[in-house]
């Protein structure tokens, strides 16, 4: 929740998360949802993972998802926002 809108949050996973929505990590099967922590300046202040059931997953690729998802920008807003992402991966 928070003051971004659809468009930007859309925006920022789609440029942010390129390689990710490409394929081209291993993450094997399954789903992870992650919780973002936005600062009003849109740059991510912390990332929480609230569910994962990937199995396959290279331990690498995990970890740079990981970072991929802390680097991801976002719009600037007067306040912040909480986001919860749900990825799911076949």
């Amino acid at each position: 929740y928070g003051p971004l809108k659809p468009a930007e949050i859309s925006f920022g996973i789609e440029t942010g998360l390129r390689e990710i929505l490409a394929g081209e990590l291993q993450l094997g099967q399954g789903l992870l949802s992650a919780r973002l922590e936005i600062a009003p300046e849109g740059k991510v202040k912390k990332v929480g993972v609230l569910v994962n059931t990937l199995s396959g997953a290279e331990p690498g690729d995990l970890k740079r998802l990981q970072a991929a998802l802390k680097r991801l920008k976002f719009a600037k807003e007067r306040v912040g926002t909480q986001l919860t992402l749900p990825l799911m991966v076949e």
